[in-house]
């Protein structure tokens, strides 16, 4: 009987989790009030409010952009796989192991997006687009997983330093430099939440292939469709039988 190869993936998964938590993470900006009604002594329960607030944008804002990595190199994974074939992308693109966990039989290792780049390249004589804000962004994006999934926190010396009018900034510096530690995590990830979709399209032109996901998901139904006809035929026959 006829076939397909399918290749389970949780790629469009991850995808659903960053999209929810950046909806929580705009909810959270949305809401956020930052006039005097938010002052803790005047508003004791405003200023509750804000920081419950507070604490969503920064648990949701972390969670979209590990989610939106993870599903962009679950989906790098699965288009290689799907379009070149288990063979030729798990014996050029992907690391084997050896007999130990640390054990390297492969020695072309790439990441992520050195992955896709040299598919395109090496496969389909397309280069993927790395001079634009795209690229950039995407790069970016993975460092700051990176970043989270790898934390390294240095400590900060908090010190009570006197006021001076003439560079007032001075007295928080060392406030400025903590909070630093955590800020980055906000910057550019409105854009960051649009590569997904970008990669994709992107993908599909440098290999001049349909999306992956779709492909699969029509071929799923196709295959379906197929095995329940043969099923209903099946039935048929042995009635026809009987009778």
């Amino acid at each position: 009987m006829d076939g397909i190869t399918i290749y389970p993936t949780f790629c469009e998964q991850f995808e659903r989790l960053a999209q929810d938590f950046y909806s929580q993470y705009r909810f959270a900006i949305e809401h956020t009030d930052t006039s005097e009604a938010c002052d803790f002594f005047k508003s004791p329960k405003s200023f509750a409010q804000q920081m419950t607030l507070d604490n969503l944008r920064e648990t949701a804002a972390i969670c979209a952009i590990v989610f939106e990595a993870l599903a962009i190199e679950s989906y790098v994974n699965f288009w290689g796989a799907s379009i070149l074939g288990d063979a030729v992308f798990f014996s050029k693109y992907e690391p084997q192991k050896g007999a130990t966990s640390s054990e390297t039989i492969k020695p072309h290792y790439r990441s992520t997006l050195d992955k896709m780049k040299a598919i395109c390249k090496e496969e389909f004589g397309n280069p993927y687009p790395t001079d634009g804000i795209h690229y950039s962004t995407l790069k970016g994006l993975f460092q700051k997983r990176d970043r989270l999934v790898h934390n390294k926190p240095k400590g900060h010396l908090l010190e009570l330093a006197p006021f001076n009018y003439d560079s007032p900034e001075a007295a928080y510096k060392d406030y400025v430099e903590v909070f630093e530690e955590i800020g980055f995590i906000y910057e550019k990830i409105d854009d960051e939440l649009r590569l997904y979709e970008e990669v994709k399209a992107n993908l599909k032109s440098c290999s001049g292939k349909p999306d992956a996901s779709e492909q699969q998901f029509l071929k799923s139904i196709e295959q379906i469709a197929k095995q329940m006809s043969a099923m209903v035929n099946a039935v048929g026959l042995e009635l026809n039988e009987k009778e």
